[in-house]
């Protein structure tokens, strides 16, 4: 039992051995593709960056017509939004107006009824 115990754990012995120099050949193979792929992203980030850089340029150019655009644009609105807000501020004016005008209708008539039924309770009672 002694040896076979023995033959057991020089056999692990042997495959971990085994195993150990299979992972440090994966491990190496594997860093090799690694240092290539760094390698070329390096140069593709650099080639990216480069024509990045132009489209920025480029993109720049255009956002500063549209800038200009838009700035001329604004004029424009600018001018009928203050058509449009002193239009809106006369309607709700008017609309608030007549509305006020027509509680203080209702009040009055209110308060006639009101007083036309005191002066008929008072002519009763005397």
């Amino acid at each position: 039992e002694d040896i076979t115990q023995t033959k057991l754990e020089q056999q692990s012995a042997e495959l971990n051995e085994v195993f150990a120099k299979r992972i440090s050949i994966v491990i190496n193979e594997k860093d090799e593709e690694i240092n290539k792929m760094i390698k070329e992203s390096e140069e593709n980030a650099l080639k990216k960056f480069n024509d990045m850089e132009e489209l920025k340029n480029n993109e720049i150019k255009e956002l500063l017509n549209r800038v200009n655009i838009a700035e001329k644009n604004l004029a424009n609105v600018e001018e009928r939004y203050e058509v449009k807000l002193k239009e809106g501020i006369d309607a709700v004016t008017l609309k608030m107006t007549t509305e006020k005008e027509n509680e203080i209708q209702k009040i009055k008539t209110h308060s006639q009824s009101l007083v036309d039924a005191a002066n008929a309770d008072r002519e009763e009672f005397l």
